[in-house]
C-alpha cells in the first residue's frame, strides 16, 4: 500500500477527510527509541495522535497498534506537531502498513 492523496481545505490547509474518534493506546518508534503515545482519531490517510515527546514534522515514524487478533504497524510521516497543555498533539499520514498475526491469547 502507498500513501493515498490528501484532502486538504484549501484556506487552512487541515485534513477534510471523515475521522473517527478514539482514545487507543499505541507505541511509536523514532529511529533507535520508542514511547507510547495515544490515537485521538484516525481516518484513511492517517492519524492524530498525543505525544508527551515533540515529533519533528517531516521525519518518518513508525506507529504499532495492538488489536485483537494482532499487531498492525504503520509506517507514517509526521504532518504537523503542535504543543498543547495535555502534551503535543500530532498528525500522521500513513505511507505503509504492515500485519502481524499474533493470537494474544498465545503470548
Amino acid at each position: 500500500m502507498t500513501g493515498l492523496p490528501i484532502k486538504r481545505d484549501i484556506q487552512t490547509g487541515s485534513r477534510v477527510s471523515d475521522r473517527i474518534k478514539t482514545k487507543e493506546s499505541a507505541t511509536l518508534y523514532i529511529e533507535n527509541s520508542f514511547f507510547p503515545v495515544t490515537v485521538l482519531d484516525l481516518g484513511l490517510e492517517g492519524f492524530g495522535i498525543l505525544s508527551q515527546q515533540q515529533l519533528t514534522e517531516n521525519s518518518e515514524v513508525y506507529l504499532e497498534v495492538t488489536e485483537d487478533i494482532g499487531v498492525k504497524r504503520y509506517t507514517c510521516n509526521v504532518s504537523f506537531c503542535r504543543h498543547q497543555d495535555d502534551g503535543f498533539h500530532a498528525g500522521l499520514n500513513i505511507i505503509d502498513f504492515e500485519d502481524e498475526i499474533v493470537l494474544l491469547t498465545e503470548l
